[in-house]
């Protein structure tokens, strides 16, 4: 997954042509670890999530923000404004305001409002958003409205039945209504974000066209990444997950209607999704592009109305990239956002310890030991991976 946080409102700025022959060139193995940080670090705007609580209404099967005791007192309000302000008034592209459940309790709307005011007054470049499962919204109506953030999610694991077997009878119902109130006042910066797991993958299309009916412009899936300590019956094999690229062409058949954005995220947290990717036809190198913060996006637009994005990175997010700052106050790599119960091990720090001073966190997180493991294991480990994957597809392209 490339994201963590949710669909960070799918790309964060215009696409741009990226260097492609630097890609193909990591592809072919031919890049060294230097090349590759400063390449890095020249696009390095970073996307910060804020997990602003550990509790939720629901209790989703597939959810990873398992904690059974945090590590430190939890942040206070004043604490988060302090962060935010810093992170605001750094070079950071996005700041997605998340949780196990973001609306439970004042925290998110505050330091939401707080993201807002900012913004306004100070006339900064950053974007802001806000992560749900969507059951609590209608009281916090007027004020999203008000508060106006950049993107909107909400989470959804398919039609009625599927959503329910994963988070709760009624749970559907509950967030149904608010699903369409969201797509009629956002529009386009509303997503419906979705999990894709052995439950629901096969009924992908059908569920497509439902949210497309009920309004909504945008589809964000990612594929279950299992932990230890979540519902093993909804991991995908490799078979069933290349069976997800395969059936994306079914969108081309759906009748032709109001235009809809169906991304994918794919990344090296779930290596399978990203090889069944690369090895597909969807994937053409020619076709790459980058957002703002050097995110890769293929885009392919049907005449009915849909188009499928495949958001991807082919390099470790790092700290570079994406972070994350827990309930009481840890600042995480990307890489160690998934498995909470290795987050005292892996933590670089927490930022009660810089002040709440963003950049001097920052820095400090790119010269630290963990951020350099994360570099060293995706090049002695999963980039060989990688070019073996790559030089057999190109080798199978060539025979075809």
């Amino acid at each position: 997954m490339v994201a963590l946080a949710g669909s960070k409102g799918g790309a964060i700025g215009d696409l741009q042509t990226p260097d492609r022959q630097f890609i193909h060139r990591l592809f072919s193995g031919r890049i060294d670890k230097n090349e590759l940080f400063q390449y890095m670090q020249e696009r390095s705007r970073p996307s910060v999530g804020l997990v602003v609580n550990n509790a939720c209404n629901l209790a989703c099967k597939h959810c990873y923000l398992q904690v059974k005791q945090v590590l430190a007192p939890a942040l206070k309000l004043d604490e988060w404004k302090r962060f935010a302000y810093s992170v605001a008034h750094s070079d950071a592209a996005l700041i997605s305001v998340c949780g196990k459940e973001t609306l439970l309790g004042d925290t998110g709307m505050n330091v939401l409002a707080y993201l807002a005011d900012m913004k306004a007054q100070d006339n900064l470049a950053y974007k802001f958003g806000i992560i749900s499962n969507g059951t609590l919204m209608e009281p916090h109506r007027d004020n999203l409205l008000e508060i106006n953030p950049e993107y909107l999610d909400i989470s959804f694991d398919g039609i009625a039945e599927d959503h329910d077997a994963v988070r709760g009878i009624g749970s559907f119902a509950k967030a149904l209504p608010n699903m369409e109130w969201a797509s009629a006042h956002f529009g386009q910066r509303f997503f419906v974000t979705l999990t894709v797991q052995k439950k629901n993958y096969l009924k992908l299309g059908n569920t497509i066209e439902y949210f497309r009916e009920h309004g909504a412009k945008n589809l964000f899936l990612t594929f279950y990444e299992p932990m230890a300590y979540t519902d093993q019956t909804l991991r995908m094999s490799d078979a069933e997950q290349e069976t997800v690229l395969d059936r994306f062409d079914q969108l081309k058949r759906l009748p032709k209607g109001s235009e809809m954005n169906v991304y994918v995220d794919l990344g090296l947290y779930s290596p399978g999704p990203l090889k069944a990717f690369l090895s597909s036809k969807w994937f053409e190198l020619s076709k790459v592009q980058l957002d703002e913060s050097g995110v890769c996006f293929i885009q392919h637009t049907f005449p009915n109305g849909v188009s499928l994005s495949f958001r991807f990175l082919p390099y470790p997010l790092g700290v570079w990239h994406t972070t994350r700052v827990t309930v009481e106050g840890l600042y995480l790599a990307s890489e160690d956002t998934l498995d909470t119960s290795r987050y005292a091990e892996n933590a670089i720090a927490n930022i009660r310890d810089f002040d709440y001073d963003f950049n001097k966190l920052h820095h400090y997180a790119l010269n630290s030991q963990r951020f350099h493991q994360i570099l060293d294991e995706y090049y002695d480990v999963t980039l060989p991976q990688i070019v073996k994957m790559y030089d057999l597809i190109r080798t199978n392209k060539i025979a075809a």
